[in-house]
């Protein structure tokens, strides 16, 4: 990770930079990016940097705006956009809420039916375990 950490200031560019880094190790294709951003920037301003990852816990601009909301649409005080993490999607939220409050082996409790991916996003990297609590459609789906 590091010699790919280091190699990104030198990506490679067909006209100015063709003995530039072609990282292999992302599933992420820079290569696309000028063509991408001339269709889309025929509907509205779109930087390279939105096509790429971002920050691990969300884009600066978006989470100070979600704090904005927050205080004055939902919370009513202030809220530090810095104690805000926006994920993509919702497996990555649960992967890292299993993370943050289970130890290894610990159980969840989750509601069936259920996502089908609840066992892989809780389970998979951090080992912790489901115990289902059947429902059912008769009751709708209270869990007793």
């Amino acid at each position: 990770i590091t010699a790919h950490i280091e190699r990104m200031p030198n990506l490679y560019n067909k006209q100015s930079n063709p003995d530039g880094y072609v990282p292999m190790c992302v599933a992420e294709n820079t290569l696309l990016h000028e063509k991408i951003i001339e269709k889309l920037n025929h509907h509205r301003d779109v930087q390279s940097s939105e096509l790429s990852y971002g920050p691990m816990d969300g884009i600066e601009l978006f989470k100070k705006a979600l704090a904005h909301h927050i205080e004055t649409r939902i919370a009513k005080r202030p809220v530090s956009w810095e104690n805000i993490s926006v994920l993509n999607g919702v497996g990555a939220v649960i992967e890292q809420l299993s993370y943050c409050l289970c130890d290894p082996e610990d159980f969840i409790i989750v509601p069936s039916p259920f996502y089908a991916m609840f066992k892989a996003d809780i389970g998979f990297r951090f080992k912790t375990q489901i115990e289902f609590a059947p429902t059912s459609s008769t009751s709708d789906f209270e869990v007793t």
